[in-house]
C-alpha cells in the first residue's frame, strides 16, 4: 500500500510505494531531542520504494548506537521531521505524523522503551523493547 505525506507548510512532499508493518513508537533521546516530542512514531519503508516528489528537504547527520551514521531530513521552512535514515541500510523510516493519512498505518511496538520519559503513561498492549526492534532492518 502506497503512502504519501509531507511537511506542515507543504514545501516538501514524498511518496513510498510500499511500507512494512514495522511501525514503531521510538522513545530514544535522539528522537526526543531532534523533534521536541516525547516520542516519535516511525514507519519503515524500503529505500527503493521511497521518493521525494516536491521540494528538497534539509538534512543533518549524527552518530547513533546502530554503529552507523544517521541522516535526519526535515523541512527547512517549517521544521517538520520527515525521515530517519541509517547509512548502509536498504530501509528508511518516515515520520508517521507527516503522513497525509496517519491512520493508514498502525503502531506495532515500542522501541527504546527503557529511555521512555517517566511521566509518560502508556496504556496499550504493544510489545516493548528496551532498545531497537530485534528484527529491524
Amino acid at each position: 500500500m502506497a503512502i504519501e505525506g509531507g511537511c506542515f507548510c507543504g514545501a516538501v512532499r514524498y511518496r513510498a510505494d510500499e511500507h512494512t508493518d514495522s511501525v514503531a513508537h521510538c522513545h530514544c533521546q535522539h528522537c526526543r531531542a531532534s523533534t521536541g516530542a516525547t516520542l516519535m512514531t516511525w514507519v519503515e519503508v524500503p529505500r527503493a520504494a521511497f521518493e521525494w516528489i516536491a521540494g528538497e528537504p534539509a538534512s543533518y547527520r549524527h552518530e547513533s548506537d546502530w554503529k552507523t551514521a544517521i541522516t535526519r531530513r526535515f523541512c527547512a521552512d517549517c521544521g517538520t521531521s520527515l525521515t530517519y535514515e541509517r547509512d548502509a541500510s536498504d530501509w528508511l523510516d518516515v515520520a508517521a505524523g507527516s503522513l497525509d493519512d496517519p491512520g493508514a498505518v498502525a503502531p506495532a511496538h515500542h522501541v527504546y522503551h527503557a529511555s521512555r520519559i517517566g511521566w509518560l503513561e502508556i496504556d496499550d498492549q504493544l510489545p516493548r523493547h528496551d532498545r531497537g526492534y530485534p528484527g529491524s532492518q
